[in-house]
């Protein structure tokens, strides 16, 4: 997913975007089938601008897992993530 042609523009991005104190994306966790809002991104993104990484809004290098704990896999529930019953979906980007 982030390899070939999408590591290439994103190792670029400088020349496109300005450098910002604040963060430019926000992952969080999402239930199954839920359809996060543009408010909830821009909520995330305040939140992990005031706050820093916490569960309520991550970033890859910082992440949790479902269930708060740091050091969660960005890039999908691991083993032990996930309670029972309780199946997250992957976490959100918001940009």
């Amino acid at each position: 997913m982030y390899g070939g042609p999408h590591r290439e523009a994103l190792n670029r991005r400088s020349d496109w975007f300005e450098r910002t104190a604040r963060p430019g994306h926000a992952l969080w966790w999402i239930p199954d089938g839920a359809i996060p809002t543009w408010r909830d991104g821009v909520s995330r993104l305040e939140h992990l601008g005031r706050r820093g990484p916490t569960p309520h809004a991550f970033t890859f290098p910082r992440a949790f897992a479902p269930d708060g704990t740091p050091g969660g896999a960005p890039g999908g529930p691991r083993s032990g993530d996930r309670s029972p019953g309780h199946r997250p979906g992957p976490p959100h980007v918001s940009r």
